[in-house]
């Protein structure tokens, strides 16, 4: 029996997450014992979403600072976080951070892995890096050239990359290319594609339609944080409305986080409450994404668009920034609209979609033909590493 370790910061609802649960979901468990180590135990995204035999751990109260920007806890007041805080960046800067980690994995881990993954780019990656493991991999999730989360303690992860890991699996071929670019470990890198349950997507959106059908209704899902571009979709559709163009298409936004407040404060504050709705989290967001017109994805940036894949399994077209292989992902423009990833792109796409719904239309037919054939391959290549 493989003992494996796929560790994560967080389990907040979001890409990485729902990548992970597809997989638990899926992967072959006849010689397997998987383990999810959770650093700090903040969001529910696995809850009641992976199988049984898949054992839960939690982190220490060390690793609850981890993810809080230190202009936060500063703003907070909260002093023993301002400590704790400050004693990891000297930890880091220091590089004995590895020390400190192999300290704390014993406190939390009661037996050796034959595999591990840090499963989240940055700081699961040292984690994994002090543990016994043989088979130490790391998941690249994001495009280093847009968002580096390694940058300020550069001379610790080139320390890891280059002893420690001996695998490195990125999302996109692009991820891989930037990251190399960075740290110049082609030898040891892969790519595997994010794996899709397209027959859970089916089978949860299976509900009954909630938008009015009368209006045309866009939808974005995604944790309300800002890489995820909701401040300027808003501008962008006030824009509208004030130029006269916006009739009553409904935007529907789905998902919470940070900057859920400051949303819906906004969207209050110019009289935009019968264009768009906030709808906050849904443990099951499919229904709201099949019964849409079309799903919008305006993020900064991304590594890959998984809710993309999600809404083309479910036929329906895509509105998108120009983000990492979103060229690849919507076939060049087949399955839906590329803009520009600024706020006049948005605005320029919107606009021609709202004033000739052909172009919807169209979208809408060439997305019906949409086919996801990728998931057994993918799931071969994440079964041969994981050894």
């Amino acid at each position: 029996m493989k003992n494996i370790l796929f560790v994560v910061d967080e389990q907040k609802y979001g890409g990485v997450s729902k990548v992970l649960i597809n997989i638990l979901n899926n992967i072959d468990y006849v010689d397997k014992q998987i383990d999810v180590l959770v650093l700090h135990n903040s969001g529910q995204a696995f809850k009641n979403k992976l199988p049984k035999c898949v054992n839960i751990i939690y982190g220490t109260k060390f690793f609850n600072i981890i993810d809080k920007p230190l202009k936060e806890i500063i703003k907070s007041k909260n002093i023993l976080d301002l400590i704790n805080k400050i004693k990891l960046i000297l930890y880091m800067k220091t590089g004995l951070i590895l020390k400190k980690l192999k300290k704390e994995r014993r406190k939390i881990l009661k037996k050796e892995y034959s595999t591990e993954i840090a499963f989240k780019d940055g700081f699961t990656v040292l984690f994994t890096a002090v543990g016994k493991s043989k088979n130490k991999i790391s998941w690249l999730h994001t495009d280093y050239e847009i968002y580096d989360c390694t940058k300020n303690y550069r001379k610790i992860f080139t320390k890891v990359y280059k002893k420690y890991i001996n695998k490195i699996v990125s999302i996109t071929k692009e991820v891989e290319n930037q990251f190399n670019k960075i740290y110049n470990c082609q030898e040891k890198s892969q790519v595997i594609e994010n794996l899709i349950d397209n027959n859970e997507i089916l089978k949860l959106s299976e509900k009954e339609n909630p938008y009015d059908k009368n209006k045309i209704n866009f939808v974005c899902v995604g944790r309300t944080v800002k890489v995820k571009g909701y401040d300027r979709l808003l501008k962008q559709i006030l824009k509208l409305k004030e130029n006269g163009i916006l009739n009553d298409e409904i935007f529907n936004i789905v998902g919470d986080g940070e900057e859920y407040k400051n949303l819906q404060e906004y969207v209050e504050k110019v009289g935009l409450n019968n264009n768009v709705k906030l709808l906050g989290y849904k443990e099951n967001p499919y229904p709201y994404i099949k019964y849409a017109d079309m799903l919008l994805l305006v993020s900064y940036y991304e590594g890959l668009g998984l809710v993309l894949y999600e809404a083309l399994c479910l036929k329906v077209p895509c509105f998108a920034t120009k983000i990492s292989e979103i060229d690849k992902t919507l076939n060049n423009g087949e399955y839906g609209m590329i803009v520009e990833n600024s706020e006049q792109g948005i605005y320029n796409g919107l606009e021609k979609i709202i004033k000739d719904k052909k172009i919807l239309y169209d979208l809408k037919d060439n997305a019906n033909k949409y086919m996801y054939t990728k998931k057994y391959d993918i799931l071969k290549e994440i079964n041969a590493i994981l050894v």
